[in-house]
């Protein structure tokens, strides 16, 4: 925790300021489904493959997925685990869900640590993460920029059965901010603060079902995008 403290007070200064200036602000309601699958092939070393479709409800159309975000994942130590990965994404374009859309893809390579700190009740997680982002432009060329996301996550176990955590409570906060051609002063990118449960099935299957508010900047720099939605996912791990 404490390689993240000297970034966190400020960052979050920052986006709170940079987010307070907007002026017309768009509600969107979205359903996002993910699987998320672990392959573990030892306690410090696994394989992380994750699927995500991004959808508008009310009216229904095709918003964003990943298609997918593949990453190795290794922990030296029990409450440290760093992250390296690679997302193909896909979004349609514009974020109007009355208006047909035009496909645009991402490459986004991804480099992140996590720290997890345990406590009498609950876990705190930290992960900062680096992504370098190549995004398709509508005339077809490609732009790049670095984007940079810190999440803090509080896991609180609700009902524990057999030496195990059946129900977990989760709350969290992601802030992203970015740099790059073009976002001269678009420096803060978006927030995404959540609640919600993870259950689990066995030992193979859990079930994730979250509900976040997404506050993000658009490219006027005084127009936010407020998103209400609904995220389940399905975790499932091997153990080879």
């Amino acid at each position: 925790m404490m390689v993240l403290k000297p970034i966190l007070i400020p960052t979050l200064l920052i986006a709170s300021i940079t987010s307070s200036f907007g002026q017309s602000i768009v509600h969107q309601n979205i359903l996002w489904l993910r699987y998320f699958n672990k392959l573990s092939f030892n306690d410090k070393v696994s394989l992380q493959t994750e699927f995500e479709e991004r959808m508008y409800i009310n009216p229904y159309r095709e918003h964003q997925r990943l298609i997918p975000s593949i990453s190795f994942n290794y922990n030296p130590k029990h409450d440290v685990s760093f992250n390296l990965g690679f997302t193909y994404f896909q979004q349609y374009l514009p974020h109007d869900a009355t208006i047909s859309p035009s496909l645009y893809n991402e490459f986004r390579p991804h480099q992140s640590i996590t720290i997890t700190n345990n406590f009498s009740f609950f876990s705190l997680k930290t992960r900062l993460q680096l992504e370098e982002r190549v995004i398709e432009q509508s005339n077809e060329s490609f732009a790049f920029n670095m984007r940079e996301r810190l999440l803090l996550q509080v896991d609180i176990p609700i009902i524990e059965k057999e030496n195990s955590t059946r129900l977990i409570a989760i709350v969290f906060n992601e802030l992203m901010i970015q740099q790059g051609a073009g976002l001269r002063y678009n420096f803060f990118d978006q927030n995404r603060i959540g609640a919600g449960f993870k259950s689990t099935i066995n030992q193979a299957f859990q079930v994730e079902a979250v509900f976040l508010k997404w506050h993000q900047q658009r490219s006027t720099l005084v127009d936010y995008f407020s998103r209400n939605i609904m995220r389940i996912t399905l975790i499932h791990t091997i153990h080879l």
